[in-house]
């Protein structure tokens, strides 16, 4: 198993327990619509994401807020907005990012948003599997002069392969995770793990919903039309 040093792992509460056992539950062996996906699902993955929320802000109480950037590569990084806002956090950066399942590399088509070199970048994704699209981001901010000590990952759940990749890109990155998974499994997947947290996470999020969801991430009109595009992606297996 690859090292994981330099990462702090949230500790194992009552609480955390059950929102991940909830967030897991039927995965792999129900089918997709028997295993936790929509409301329950966004409910505990939010009993985590709060909680990363504010340990990331405790660990960089020394920078102001208004020099924090939260980066959020879509669809499951949105997942972490509504904690981070909770925390003073309204400067956001978005990639439109999506993995190909056969290469297991990252595909972006879209950026919104402003980074500067003085800033600080949360990168935050909930599942760090293979580390290809973090290190995507950690690239693109490192073209806008953003170091490696001004960069943490924030992870509900990653594997340790995951860890590896970016700290063999850097040592000087932080990463904050809910938690520790064993491995990766031949087709690039977390195992345990929990599926797809995306797809998961946005499954029967009707139209109001949406709009208000969209409406708090302050996007322009082309960005919220590519994103409801992805929210609607194989909403249908849950409906099976």
């Amino acid at each position: 198993m690859p090292p994981v040093e330099h990462c702090s792992i949230l500790s194992r509460t009552p609480s955390l327990q059950q929102a991940c056992a909830l967030l897991r539950y039927g995965y792999p062996d129900l089918p997709c619509k028997e295993q936790t996906h929509g409301q329950p699902f966004r409910s505990a993955a939010q009993v985590i994401t709060d909680t990363l929320a504010q340990k990331t802000m405790e660990e960089l109480s020394g920078i102001p807020k208004k020099k924090i950037v939260l980066l959020m590569p879509w669809r499951a990084g949105l997942a972490f907005a509504e904690s981070f806002r909770k925390q003073g956090i309204d400067r956001f950066y978005h990639i439109s990012a999506r993995r190909n399942e056969e290469t297991l590399q990252t595909i972006v088509d879209y950026e919104e948003g402003d980074i500067l070199p003085q800033d600080t970048v949360i990168i935050a994704d909930p599942m760090l599997a293979t580390g290809n699209t973090v290190l995507d981001s950690v690239k693109r901010i490192e073209e806008k002069d953003i170091p490696s000590d001004r960069t943490v990952v924030v992870s509900l759940i990653a594997a340790p392969e995951g860890i590896a990749a970016v700290q063999n890109h850097s040592a000087a990155i932080r990463i904050l995770l809910g938690v520790l998974d064993e491995k990766l499994d031949d087709k690039g997947f977390i195992v345990p793990g929990l599926g797809d947290f995306g797809d998961k996470y946005f499954a029967d999020m009707n139209a109001k919903e949406t709009d208000i969801f969209l409406q708090e991430l302050q996007l322009p009109k082309k960005a919220k039309e590519k994103l409801r595009q992805r929210f609607a992606l194989r909403a249908e297996d849950f409906q099976k």
